[in-house]
């Protein structure tokens, strides 16, 4: 029995480790998982994939895994795939600030090396592309504001979920200010719209807590507000 049971766990050993080296050089990134990113186009002059990629940063991380392997505040990736989302490019001129939603695949070349290591290959494959609507601000952090569409007699009603944006933490709110968020008159309409909808809508915000009539509730206090880069085309 004991010779059985060894030779199971050495077989499980041995498909764990055939496993691990058939995986693709993702740089810690999984498979089809999706994040959130802040994206800016490279502007430097040089010949590709060195330059005219993109530059990303993790929402609400102060670091990252980039495809090279070293932990850093921004990772460059060298090729921005919007054919999910038919197509395009980001335009820096018309919007100053961009989040990508989307996975990252690295691979190694087998020709030219840069320094002691292997030229890697990034791609950013996006499946939706935010644009910042309204001003920049340097506070609060980035949550997900959804409705549940649910109607209340009392207040304060928690009738929405926010979930921080790379987390797994949510919490229910129960009214939302956009006095801070210097939106226009469109964007207000086009977010308040989203909500009623129950789709998402990204946000640079703060919490706080005010007393209603049957109890306490949660306010989310947007600073900005990013809304589909569809919805401005």
């Amino acid at each position: 029995m004991k010779m059985l049971i060894k030779s199971l766990l050495a077989s499980l050993f041995c498909l764990s480790s055939l496993s691990a080296f058939a995986q693709p050089l993702t740089s810690g990134v999984k498979a089809k998982e999706i994040d959130y990113y802040f994206v800016k186009p490279d502007l430097r002059r040089c010949a590709a994939p060195l330059c005219g990629g993109v530059f990303v940063q993790k929402v609400n991380e102060r670091s990252m895994r980039c495809p090279n392997g070293k932990r850093q505040l921004q990772c460059y990736i060298s090729h921005f795939d919007m054919k999910e989302m038919g197509g395009g490019a980001l335009d820096a001129a018309k919007h100053s600030s961009f989040i990508v939603a989307g996975v990252i695949t690295a691979t190694r070349s087998n020709g030219e090396e840069l320094g002691d290591s292997q030229w890697v290959s990034a791609t950013l494959s996006a499946s939706q592309v935010l644009y910042r609507a309204g001003k920049a601000s340097d506070v609060g952090r980035f949550w997900s504001l959804k409705s549940n569409l649910s109607r209340c007699i009392t207040q304060p009603c928690f009738y929405g979920e926010a979930q921080l944006i790379n987390a797994q933490f949510k919490r229910s709110f129960s009214d939302y200010d956009l006095s801070k968020a210097g939106l226009s008159r469109v964007q207000v309409a086009q977010m308040k719209s989203r909500l009623k909808k129950g789709a998402p809508v990204f946000t640079k915000a703060i919490r706080r807590s005010y007393k209603g009539e049957t109890g306490r509730g949660i306010r989310f206090v947007p600073t900005e507000v990013y809304l589909p880069l569809n919805d401005a085309l």
